[in-house]
């Protein structure tokens, strides 16, 4: 029990630096956030790399627009379209931390219930 809840802090503390990341410095969220992909996908949690996916090459896509096209006339929809898909990828990695900690409650409950 000591060990789930080192790794369910473990995992709040992701979370925290994922949004302080996306919030202050996208960068650093871009890297965890390709960090997690590539976990779930070892994971085979496919519905969640998929959307994972799309979200990471939206942002990509708007980010790119918006640096691109930033000063010009459309500014502010350019503005809009980042803080959105700021957010939508927010979303998405924290509803993907709840879903590894029911994976690892799951674990735990089959590990514990293994004939002994």
């Amino acid at each position: 029990m000591a060990n789930n809840i080192g790794i369910t802090t473990k995992l709040n503390l992701l979370l925290v630096l994922y949004t302080a990341g996306t919030l202050l410095f996208q960068p650093l969220a871009s890297v965890i956030q390709v960090g997690v992909i590539i976990y779930l996908s070892i994971k085979k949690e496919w519905r969640y790399v998929i959307y994972g996916t799309i979200l990471f090459i939206c942002a990509l896509v708007v980010s790119d627009a918006f640096f691109e096209h930033g000063a010009g006339q459309n500014k502010e929809f350019y503005l809009i379209a980042l803080s959105i898909s700021v957010f939508a990828n927010l979303f998405w990695f924290a509803a993907t931390i709840k879903q590894l900690k029911r994976m690892l409650y799951i674990d735990e409950d089959t590990i514990d219930e293994s004939p002994k």
